[in-house]
């Protein structure tokens, strides 16, 4: 007959037998499920990104479209070498801004980089170098039109509320393009429309128009232009795991300006070499 010592330590090695696989099997399910958890997470962000992004792009894109109509009007087309239609085309600037709620002002300037007309008034005292700056970068690229960041620092005469003056500041551009009865030059450049969007008014009407979670602690979202963070919601911590990235393509930022780091655009930190 068997000793109560013994049959207790045998009952205790097949508990033990029994119960270590379970635990074991319990922590590989669990482990599972956090990963697959993590998974989802980074997926739903991912696509709250991506959907953030395409918005913005959209955004854009018809701001960008309602610049070039503005642009290929007699007015705005022929004013840097026609003063007389400076009044038409304040009027047009007044309505065009009014039209377009995200865009603050708008200015037309000449091909030297002088502001030759621009609503609101306060918009002419935009300083030389910054509108010089803009012209160069519009006329190096192949394309009509451009949207380009601008740093902050140079346009606070445009932007006078606090509340804004720590924004980007994205700056659309059209060529301005007159026909002319020449064969030999049937096309001239005569300037640049260009029109400013803080990005504060773009994210008001992201909100509005693409409805936007709270964010819990340790998940954030990004939108990015050029591998520049646009601008971030959330935290995702210092693992950074739980993060969702997105870029918009038809921005570019402006080489001979330095970007700023603020809250809305700061530049991401370098990936290192492998």
């Amino acid at each position: 007959m068997s000793s109560p010592r013994f049959s207790r330590a045998l009952f205790i090695s097949v508990l033990l037998l029994v119960i270590i696989p379970l635990l074991i099997l319990a922590g590989l399910m669990i482990g599972r499920f956090y990963l697959s958890s993590i998974d989802q997470a980074n997926t739903s962000l991912q696509w709250q990104a991506r959907n953030n992004a395409a918005s913005l792009e959209q955004l854009l894109f018809k701001l960008e479209k309602n610049s070039q109509l503005l642009s290929s009007t007699k007015a705005i087309t022929e004013l840097p070498n026609k003063v007389v239609y400076s009044q038409f085309a304040l009027v047009q600037l007044q309505e065009f801004v009014a039209q377009n709620p995200q865009i603050k002002a708008s200015i037309v300037i000449d091909n030297q980089g002088f502001i030759v007309e621009g609503y609101p008034i306060t918009s002419l005292n935009l300083n030389f170098k910054l509108t010089k700056s803009i012209l160069d970068s519009a006329q190096t690229s192949t394309e009509q039109n451009t949207i380009q960041i601008i740093d902050n620092p140079q346009v606070t005469e445009l932007l006078a509320p606090l509340q804004v003056k720590q924004n980007a500041l994205l700056a659309i551009t059209s060529t301005l393009l007159h026909e002319q009865d020449s064969l030999s030059e049937p096309i001239i450049k005569t300037g640049v429309l260009v029109s400013f969007v803080p990005l504060s008014e773009a994210l008001k009407w992201l909100a509005i128009h693409n409805e936007q979670p709270v964010y819990q602690a340790g998940k954030q979202v990004q939108i990015t232009a050029q591998g520049n963070i646009l601008y971030s919601v959330g935290d995702a911590g210092d693992n950074g795991k739980l993060m969702g990235q997105a870029s918009i393509s038809n921005v570019f930022l402006q080489v001979s300006q330095p970007v700023y780091n603020s809250k809305l655009m700061k530049q991401k930190p370098p990936t290192p070499a492998l």
